[in-house]
Order: structure tokens, then sequence, then C-alpha cells
């Protein structure tokens, strides 16, 4: 995966990251959610060599 630098002397990470906020209750309370799939998403994104992963709720 290409990589930039975050800022001018921050960490190096991947162009792509995964948001996370649509597993959360960050868009409606009343959703349910699936655990395991999320779970599933985040692994394997890492594998696919994802560094940036995104759990702020705004």
């Amino acid at each position: 995966m290409r990589t930039t630098t975050l800022g001018t002397d921050g960490p190096e990470t991947g162009v792509l990251g995964l948001g996370c906020r649509g597993m959360s209750y960050g868009y409606d309370m009343a959703a349910p959610r699936d655990e395991e799939k999320s779970v599933a998403v985040i692994r394997q994104a890492i594998d696919l060599g994802t560094t940036l992963i995104d759990t702020a709720t705004a």
C-alpha cells in the first residue's frame, strides 16, 4: 500500500484508512450492530495493509 507522512514530522501511514463510525452507534442508536462482522472487517483491513483506523465519533 502507498504511504504518506501525516503533517511535517508525523507518523507514516497508508493512504487509505478504515472509518469505523458505522460500526458504532454514531449514526443511529436504534440500529442493530453486528460485532462479529465489524471485528472481521477490521482484521481483514489490517491483513490487507491498512494502518489508519479512524475510531473518532465526529
